[in-house]
């Protein structure tokens, strides 16, 4: 929580590392919170209790995102998750490779 003020706040977000495109889920428990103006990331969606924002190219001065909303502050859960999944592993000859086969028998 960065500032808190008679029906809103701001709040800042600083993530260990930054991958453009990486969502944020804030869960808000239920309260009545709207993301109004969001700063370095987009806000992606909101639903009741939810808000989720997406991170863009840059970040802000701090090295995170922020955003003002309207509604009484309550600590939210925030999760995140890196966008897609990891790359599968590369098909190719297997190493090391295997030993040449055995000449045939006289």
């Amino acid at each position: 929580l960065a500032e808190k003020w008679n029906g809103g706040f701001r709040f800042e977000v600083i993530p260990e590392r930054w991958v453009s495109g990486v969502p944020f889920t804030l869960d808000w428990g239920g309260a009545a919170v709207r993301v109004r103006t969001a700063y370095s990331a987009d806000v992606t969606s909101q639903s009741a209790g939810t808000s989720v924002l997406t991170l863009q190219a840059r970040w802000n001065e701090h090295h995170g995102f922020s955003f003002n909303a309207d509604g009484d502050y309550v600590p939210p859960t925030l999760s995140c998750r890196a966008a897609g999944n990891p790359p599968p592993p590369p098909h190719g000859a297997p190493w090391p490779p295997p030993p040449p086969p055995s000449p045939p028998s006289p």
